[in-house]
């Protein structure tokens, strides 16, 4: 099953701030290909396919991380893109106050997941919220784009109090996120 850890973005005033923006967004091109609303979330690491004894695994190493880690704040500003304004296959929103401590999350499920599942490790971490995924990038799509990036938006603040081990279903109508097992920092 094809799996991956993330912080679900359960805050109403953000998702609705979210969601405002991307209906704004979406006008500056048919080749974006929004997220839904229910699907939004912070990745902390991608697993690719594992079995399920895998995720049972993983899940032990999980709980330990979230019972070693308190609850914080963080919040979501401004749009970035991957992996740069000449290539943009992804368009997302960044994480301000709290990034560090989002960082150090991703770092320590990391290292889990190099112990438990052998794999790698990654190397630049980038904490961020994906909106949109470039269908077709023509030149349209990168001037309107790039009149976002480095302007102050500000998305709203939440609490991170729990991360999730999900299964990504994969389906013509989009992915279907599926929670495993949630993880609640103390």
């Amino acid at each position: 099953m094809r799996c991956f850890v993330a912080i679900p973005i359960n805050d109403a005033n953000v998702k609705r701030n979210v969601e405002k923006f991307m209906k704004e967004f979406r006008n500056v091109s048919k080749y974006l290909k929004p997220v839904s609303v229910e699907n939004l979330h912070i990745t902390l690491k991608f697993l690719g396919e594992i079995t399920q004894k895998d995720a049972e695994r993983i899940a032990v190493s999980l709980e330990n991380i979230a019972h070693n880690l308190t609850k914080f704040s963080v919040t979501l500003s401004n749009i970035g893109v991957f992996p740069d304004s000449c290539r943009l296959r992804v368009i997302w929103i960044g994480i301000g106050s709290g990034r560090e401590r989002v960082i150090d999350l991703m770092r320590s499920i990391d290292k889990a997941c190099k112990n438990v599942l052998n794999l790698e490790m990654e190397r630049d971490y980038v904490p961020h919220l994906t909106i949109f995924r470039v269908k077709r990038l023509n030149e349209e799509v990168k001037r309107n784009v790039t009149k976002y990036l480095g302007r102050e938006i500000k998305f709203g603040e939440m609490c991170v109090d729990r991360f999730t081990l999900y299964q990504s279903i994969l389906t013509s109508n989009g992915p279907i996120y599926r929670k495993l097992k949630e993880f609640k920092l103390t």
